[in-house]
């Protein structure tokens, strides 16, 4: 197992310290299940993400994971097939993990926004 760490937007990070809060689940622990899903689902990286994730001061914060080396081959290969670094596939799992978790575990503060 190796740490790695790779930059994020701060307000993915925020909302994935309030998950913690809420959870109290460990940071590995989470990232570890937030990978593991992501591995499972359809392992699809958001083109707006990947150019957002080119600009300068997009990823703004740190993030330390660790990861295990067949896991971080998995995700690489994901980087290959989608022409992104490691640090774009990480950031998707995590992103797509805190969207599908904060409505569980967060639902007082999700606002939802209708377009009409």
């Amino acid at each position: 197992m190796a740490y790695t760490s790779f930059r994020i937007p701060q307000k993915l990070q925020e909302l994935e310290k309030k998950l913690l809060e809420r959870t109290k689940l460990s940071k590995a622990t989470f990232h570890r299940e937030a990978i593991s899903w992501f591995l499972q689902g359809d392992k699809k990286i958001d083109i707006e993400l990947l150019e957002r994730y080119k600009r300068i001061g997009y990823n703004n914060v740190k993030e330390m994971t660790n990861i295990k080396e067949p896991v971080r081959e998995k995700l690489e290969e994901v980087a290959k097939e989608n022409n992104c670094s490691i640090g774009v596939v990480f950031t998707q799992a995590l992103l797509d993990y805190c969207c599908a978790q904060a409505p569980l575990v967060l639902p007082e503060d999700i606002v939802i926004i209708k377009n009409d």
